[in-house]
């Protein structure tokens, strides 16, 4: 595997763990835990937010950023959606 896209698959690995823990910030301030769960996962979100952008800056890449919808019970009376912020790259 070369260098260049060792590193770019690194880059994209830590938008995919952002975008996952955005997702469950956003679960959680749905469900209201106010709890150590939802401080530990912003505070990865965080961490791979600041180090997504590092290393785009590094390569020459623009990290941006869109408000995603998952739905969770979809059909089912229980059904809720929740809405957060999702990160991607352009080259």
């Amino acid at each position: 595997m070369d260098y260049e896209k060792m590193i770019n698959e690194m880059l994209h690995h830590m938008v995919r763990r952002f975008n996952e823990y955005s997702e469950l910030v956003a679960l959680n301030a749905y469900k209201g835990h106010n709890d150590g769960t939802k401080e530990w996962n912003r505070g990865h979100e965080a961490a791979y937010e600041d180090e997504a952008k590092e290393l785009a800056d590094k390569l020459g890449r623009k990290i941006n950023y869109e408000m995603r919808e998952s739905k969770y019970f979809a059909g089912e009376p229980k059904e809720f959606t929740i809405e957060y912020r999702a990160m991607y790259v352009t080259y």
